[in-house]
């Protein structure tokens, strides 16, 4: 339970990197962000306490990481859809006693029998109904697949 919690936890702070990269995006193009560049600049609400002046740092190519600067690289474009998906409400896994695929239906007969959430819709699945997506990011199940 401690891991489902933690991997919902996880999805949760990749909603809120990408709704924050989407800000700083829809900023840029109203033209209250400034000059449009390559990189968005972000409060990620720390400094990056390198103590190194701006000088310094155009002169060498030693950059603090993104996380500490608040500079989010577009580069790792999300889609549209992704960014747009509003939050999860996941199923409880007390109350699953089956997996929730209709081809498959299997019981979990014990509480060890491994209740996978699919990221996309949040229902309960068994092993054999979640995959990996092929970014390897979500685990989805079988229907939310065949939506993408």
């Amino acid at each position: 339970m401690v891991m489902t919690a933690m991997e919902h936890v996880g999805v949760l702070e990749s909603h809120i990197a990408a709704l924050r990269i989407r800000i700083a995006e829809l900023k840029c193009q109203l033209g209250k962000g400034g000059a449009c560049c390559g990189n968005s600049m972000a409060d990620s609400g720390h400094s990056s306490g390198t103590g190194q002046s701006d000088e310094r740092l155009a002169t060498t190519d030693q950059r603090p990481s993104s996380r500490e600067s608040g500079i989010y690289d577009q580069s790792m474009s999300y889609s549209e859809e992704a960014l747009t998906r509003l939050p999860v409400r996941w199923q409880s896994l007390r109350d699953a006693s089956h997996c929730t695929s209709k081809s498959c239906r299997a019981e979990f007969a014990s509480a060890v029998d491994r209740r996978i959430h699919c990221h996309r819709c949040g229902k309960v699945f068994c092993r054999r109904c979640v995959r990996v997506t092929a970014d390897e990011r979500e685990r989805i199940c079988e229907g939310c697949r065949a939506i993408c």
